[in-house]
């Protein structure tokens, strides 16, 4: 199954810009990628005025571009957060830059889930974002696949509803991030003081393939075999790899 490895915290270099003039500011800081993983989710939580303020596709690790998922920083009216993705990190450097507002002091927190057994041809099988006090809904996810969830908030932690488990609960000055994962959940109730973002991320497992075979990607068996069968497949693979590696349904 998708498989949650670490998970690594970054703030931002410094608490103000060095000048009153909305600069790009630079945020450079050495990331250590752990054994075995291929796969990282970037996620960002802060506030800045005005919206789209931060540009995350400008991100990079150890040379690698980062992909944006999702985000929420089309407004100003709620704590701002962005979600990313890269394939096969490597241990590096982060690089990012952003407009700063010069009057910000809720912090910009970055954190790092590493994660191993996810399908790198199309890794999220779904992602919403929702704001306040709120139920996550509407994700769409399987059977060994990993769900992600990330608040971010002003003054009081966010806290996640049953069936997830928190691996870290963040402040950098006013501002409070939470992470938490949960086996193939669909749905989450996120409760914080109202002016929280939230979001919610499925990583889609990677299936093993039998010794001999190519991977071919879920769209590609779609594609050949239609929508039909293409589930009818992906069951008796599921059962497959479930009877040869003895695990339990």
């Amino acid at each position: 199954m998708a498989s949650y490895i670490s998970i690594v915290t970054v703030e931002r270099a410094s608490n103000n810009p060095p000048s009153a003039t909305p600069p790009n500011i630079p945020n450079i800081q050495e990331v250590t990628v752990p054994a075995g993983a291929t796969f990282c989710l970037l996620l960002i939580g802060g506030y800045g005025t005005p919206a789209n303020w931060l540009d995350a596709a400008n991100f990079d690790l150890a040379g690698q571009a980062f992909t944006v998922v999702a985000d929420t920083d089309g407004q100003t009216a709620q704590e701002q957060l962005w979600v990313c993705r890269l394939n096969n990190p490597r241990t590096g450097m982060f690089k990012g830059t952003w407009t700063w507002d010069g009057a910000n002091n809720e912090g910009l927190t970055f954190h790092f889930l590493f994660a191993s057994n996810v399908d790198l041809a199309n890794p999220i099988r779904s992602s919403t974002t929702t704001q306040q006090n709120t139920t996550i809904s509407g994700l769409s996810a399987e059977p060994l696949d990993l769900t992600v969830f990330f608040s971010s908030g002003f003054g009081t932690s966010p806290a996640h509803g049953s069936g997830t488990n928190r691996l870290n609960d963040y402040t950098f000055n006013s501002n409070v991030t939470e992470v938490s994962t949960g086996d193939d959940l669909e749905s989450c109730t996120i409760t914080n003081n109202g002016n929280g973002s939230n979001a919610g991320i499925v990583l889609r497992h990677q299936y093993p393939v039998p010794e001999g075979q190519s991977k071919i990607s879920d769209g590609e068996l779609a594609a050949i075999h239609g929508d039909d069968h293409f589930q009818a497949e992906m069951t008796g693979l599921e059962n497959w790899f479930r009877s040869d590696w003895k695990i339990a349904a």
